[in-house]
């Protein structure tokens, strides 16, 4: 045999093997992320987010949810699903993800949410396997504060200053 056909059927037998190396990896399909369900309790804050394109209007405010539970990477995501309509803002907790690649730290799972608020008394409302929990966030020129009103699955974080990867 010649070192042509040699040449030839080693880059068929390469090319089909790293085709048979992707196509049965699942790393490369986002579409397959690992859902988890939600367990034990949620710390919940809210703090000033400070953007450089804010408006005197409108206070960014931040709000951090975080699991207490401790997952195997840092970069857990709380996945929610979020309204607002008036005063009332509600905050629907679905699911963890796990993240495609693990940032290799234990940690909690979290999110952070982003809102445009006027001064005044807002109703802050967490739900979560068919459980509401009910929260009064104020919001003043020079405050902010959230009070509890009924808590079965949030309390108040007392720190905020949780790194979010």
């Amino acid at each position: 045999m010649s070192w042509l056909h040699n040449l030839k059927t080693f880059v068929a037998f390469a090319v089909g093997s790293i085709l048979l190396i992707f196509l049965s990896c699942d790393i490369f399909d986002s579409n397959k992320n690992e859902l988890l369900p939600l367990e034990g309790r949620f710390l919940v804050c809210a703090i000033d987010a400070e953007f450089p394109d804010s408006t005197v209007v409108y206070r960014k405010i931040k709000i951090s949810i975080i699991t207490e539970k401790t997952y195997p990477c840092a970069n857990y995501d709380i996945r929610t699903k979020v309204s607002k309509h008036g005063n009332k803002i509600t905050i629907g907790l679905l699911y963890i993800t796990v993240p495609e690649i693990c940032l290799t730290m234990l940690g909690p799972a979290n999110t952070e949410l982003f809102f445009n608020l006027t001064e005044g008394k807002y109703s802050l409302n967490f739900y979560a396997n068919e459980v509401t929990d009910k929260y009064e966030l104020s919001v003043s020129d020079t405050t902010l504060k959230i009070t509890e009103i009924e808590s079965r699955f949030t309390k108040q974080g007392s720190n905020c200053a949780v790194a979010v990867f």
